[in-house]
């Protein structure tokens, strides 16, 4: 069963973005652009599905009547305020709450959300895009700043078959753990799982005295290839 994917994501004046229309392709879609064009702004965005909660920072103003400071998500010359009802699973405070509509974004299956942020009574210095009805996609996030790499030697390789889905699972806590500041000297980064995966993959693919051969693993195109 082939799972959900991104569509298309669509912003409008909001932080860099004065307009922007992306379609993406179903197997590999590349971003490029200029440093501050926005690239990893829609990045972040996209890995909100994966589990990942970036804080986006609000614009400081300083009110000339009475010399204090304020702060905006956007310029509100150029909302579109809509009202949501926050009693329906998308919402978290209860009751019609006005948010900011800054565009939308379309998955696989043809579900369509909004992209909202928070109404122009919100005064915080910090806030979160809600994205309405979000739907569940597979994938990992990979900040756009990259960490230091750190060895680890791959010492022994597991006979016991490791399935996509424990490699990912293995991968992704990596990524989350050194995000949130979770480092220990004892717990192996995510380039050493990858490695670890991948050199078993290969060496025990096809099946030996030892190891049982994966059929997944004997019908990829560049396992067959060799």
């Amino acid at each position: 069963m082939v799972g959900i994917n991104f569509q298309s994501i669509r912003i409008s004046s909001w932080k860099q973005f004065e307009s922007i229309d992306i379609d993406f392709h179903r197997n590999l879609t590349i971003i490029t652009g200029a440093n501050g064009s926005g690239k990893t702004t829609v990045l972040n965005l996209l890995s909100r599905h994966f589990g990942w909660s970036y804080v986006e920072l609000a614009t400081p103003i300083k009110n000339k009547v009475s010399g204090g400071f304020g702060y905006i998500s956007r310029d509100w010359s150029k909302r579109r305020l809509i009202n949501i009802n926050f009693n329906s699973p998308i919402g978290i405070h209860g009751g019609q709450q006005q948010v900011d509509y800054i565009g939308d974004l379309v998955y696989s299956n043809g579900a369509k959300v909004d992209l909202t942020l928070p109404g122009q009574d919100y005064t915080g210095a910090q806030y979160h895009i809600n994205i309405s009805n979000m739907q569940t996609i597979k994938g990992i996030g990979i900040s756009s700043h990259r960490q230091i790499f750190k060895y680890q030697q791959v010492v022994s390789i597991h006979t016991a078959r490791r399935t996509k889905d424990e490699a990912y699972r293995l991968v992704f806590q990596s990524n989350m753990n050194r995000y949130n500041g979770n480092v220990n000297a004892n717990i192996p980064p995510n380039s050493f799982y990858i490695k670890e995966t991948l050199i078993s993959w290969a060496m025990g693919g096809s099946g030996n005295e030892f190891i049982t051969g994966d059929e997944e693993l004997k019908r990829w195109r560049w396992y067959n290839a060799r």
